[in-house]
């Protein structure tokens, strides 16, 4: 019997695919069925060392708990090693935090008080006072813009958080600080109780120039702002003076907010991650449409640096004192069941004219050296500059 070729080789063909066809369909069918997946011999040894290098702090712990001469707190040693996973990256923006330390935070940032009434900034294991409430406990306890806090009841601290954490505690409470103001240390009494520090207030100044300081950018910042601009309006001033100095940052969205009442339409700034994936801020058409002076330092960071660079690059208005801080990272809160959490650093900020803000900070148009009575020197410039 004589065979068609071509027949017989597409035939042949058929038969392959429905086999490579029938191959994948018993494979699915099985990881259906069992529930299994088929995966690489490469993913398996990727899994494999992952799960050694997990096993090593099993066995490190278990070590400790049976042969450790001292009594540990297992809750201790999981923070421990957490907080010790995330320092290792070297980023001083990225944490972990405990349960009592995400509500100490979220207290200071969202409800704009830290227990004794001072907004500061933390570096280097100190606490340097930004601000005093009126009439607060620290206030009470004479404390002054300026002062550093070495430690609290004897205690140093590292971190924001540990700060945030030291400070916390119930209305009543009584802490001893150490503090240093300017060549001596001294020991202060401050009793915790509930201040509310408001982010944004404002004046009227040389007549018709409108002055509004913003101490920090709250949940609530932008609302607070809205309502000062309405009410200079209604004063009807012709400029605005904007002061963040010594405004360490907070909720970057409230600083957008603001930069859109302020600027008319055009690019605020973009946020980029580790992809090189963009997101755009812009501003719609709407402005207040006043001349605009924004006073900074060095102390200026984070949101307060946008709104800064916001208004320089886009030629909005004047910026007058020192280069700002330089911190241009945006941190990302991931929150655990337990109530603890990771904030980590997941992006960076870029300027309308697509410069980086981290350690570079934003270099005033008018510069203001540092002195006893600068800041009444950046004021009198930036009224000088709006006239």
């Amino acid at each position: 019997m004589k065979i068609n070729m071509k027949k017989f080789i597409r035939a042949e063909i058929v038969i392959l695919i429905l086999t490579a066809a029938l191959t994948v369909l018993i494979a699915y069918g099985i990881v259906s069925m069992t529930g299994h997946k088929i995966v690489s011999k490469d993913y398996l040894k990727k899994k494999d060392a992952k799960i050694a290098r997990h096993e090593k702090i099993y066995d490190i712990q278990s070590k400790i708990d049976k042969e450790y001469l001292f009594n540990t707190d297992e809750a201790e040693e999981n923070n421990s090693m957490l907080k010790a996973l995330v320092g290792g990256l070297g980023d001083k923006y990225s944490e972990y935090m405990t349960e009592d330390e995400v509500r100490a935070w979220e207290e200071a940032v969202n409800s704009g008080f830290t227990g004794i009434g001072i907004t500061f900034n933390v570096t280097d294991g100190r606490a340097e006072i930004l601000s005093v409430a009126e009439d607060g406990p620290a206030d009470a306890a004479e404390l002054k813009e300026g002062d550093v806090i070495k430690a609290v009841n004897g205690k140093e601290f590292e971190t924001e958080s540990d700060f945030l954490k030291a400070i916390s505690g119930k209305p009543g409470k009584t802490l001893k600080l150490e503090v240093l103001r300017g060549w001596y240390t001294f020991n202060a009494d401050v009793t915790i109780a509930e201040v509310k520090m408001r982010a944004v207030t404002s004046k009227v100044i040389d007549k018709d120039i409108g002055y509004i300081r913003i101490t920090s950018f709250s949940k609530d910042s932008a609302e607070e702002f809205s309502t000062e601009l309405k009410s200079l309006n209604e004063k009807q001033v012709k400029s605005l003076i904007i002061d963040i100095r010594d405004n360490g940052g907070g909720y970057v969205d409230q600083g957008i907010k603001i930069c859109d009442m302020l600027l008319p339409e055009c690019t605020i700034g973009y946020l980029e991650d580790k992809n090189g994936k963009r997101k755009t801020f812009n501003s719609d058409e709407e402005s207040c449409g006043l001349k605009l002076a924004v006073l900074i330092n060095e102390k200026s960071a984070s949101a307060s640096e946008i709104l800064a660079a916001a208004v320089k690059d886009n030629k909005a208005g004047v910026t007058v004192g020192r280069k700002t801080y330089g911190k241009g990272l945006s941190q990302t809160e991931f929150k655990f069941k337990d109530g603890s959490a990771l904030k980590l650093t997941t992006a960076q900020y870029l300027t309308p004219s697509e410069k980086v803000l981290d350690g570079k900070g934003v270099t005033p148009d008018n510069k203001i050296s540092k002195g006893e009575d600068d800041k009444d020197k950046q004021l009198d410039k930036a009224v000088a500059l709006l006239k």
